[in-house]
């Protein structure tokens, strides 16, 4: 025959709660909390992107937090790659600036369906530290085609409550020429571009330099470009010669 106190005690193995009140029963676990992100992106409508007639595929390939100017921001962008036509066509990218000093998140600014990379796929996204509390993104695209291989560089910043390009380059050109069956065509452009943020400070964002090497119709190209940033556009004054697609010497013929 069972005492009282055995009784109770097979009652509160039976319940599996004895001595544990209902708020700490039913608090959420860790893994039942909605990540922060994915509630933004899913509140924004545009996740997963969808542009025009194609249905993409995609996924956050780039989320930092940094110690802006402004305060604690994260940089998110998200990669969508276009899976029904891809031949000919770019993919897409959004880019978001998100105020990360608590939840829920909140846009600062914003950027959606930038048609970047190609064969479907988006452009590859990193980060770029400007000084003094100040970023920017850096998207890299590359084409290839009739002769041609060709790498860009953009780079986009927030302005208002927009992320908008500020800046663009080919960071990789290279054309082989028209002639045909030789080690060298004399109208064959190959250049390179290396990028490093410059010391000073202004209106705007701080200067750029742009290192350019490579072969200009069989002449030799070895200089620096410093690049200044235009308050009033809102973009750096990159000069046309770093997106060229044509030699600016006239071609020297190989021996």
């Amino acid at each position: 025959m069972r005492t009282p106190a055995a009784t109770l005690a097979l009652l509160c193995a039976l319940l599996a709660g004895c001595g544990r009140n209902d708020e700490a029963a039913t608090a959420p676990t860790a893994a039942s909390r909605v990540d922060p992100l994915q509630a933004f992106l899913t509140a924004t409508g545009e996740w997963p992107e969808t542009i025009g007639q194609f249905d993409y595929t995609s996924k956050v390939c780039f989320d930092r937090t940094v110690d802006a100017v402004d305060g604690p921001q994260r940089w998110v962008a998200v990669c969508s790659t276009n899976r029904d036509d891809a031949h000919g066509a770019a993919g897409s990218n959004a880019l978001y600036v998100l105020d990360a000093r608590g939840e829920p998140l909140r846009a600062i600014a914003t950027a959606h369906g930038l048609e970047f990379g190609s064969n479907g796929n988006p452009g590859e996204v990193e980060l770029l530290p400007l000084g003094a509390g100040r970023y920017a993104f850096s998207v890299g695209s590359g084409w290839t085609g009739q002769g041609y291989a060709i790498g860009s560089r953009t780079l986009l910043a927030p302005h208002g409550d927009q992320v908008v390009e500020v800046a663009t380059w080919y960071d990789d050109f290279g054309f082989g020429g028209n002639c045909a069956e030789a080690d060298r065509c004399a109208d064959a452009l190959e250049y390179a571009t290396t990028l490093e943020v410059a010391p000073g400070a202004g209106a705007g964002l701080p200067p750029l330099r742009l290192h350019e090497r490579g072969d200009d119709c069989g002449t030799p190209v070895d200089r620096v470009h410093d690049v200044t940033f235009d308050a009033a556009t809102w973009r750096y004054r990159v000069p046309a010669i770093l997106v060229r697609q044509e030699c600016t010497t006239p071609p020297v013929a190989p021996e």
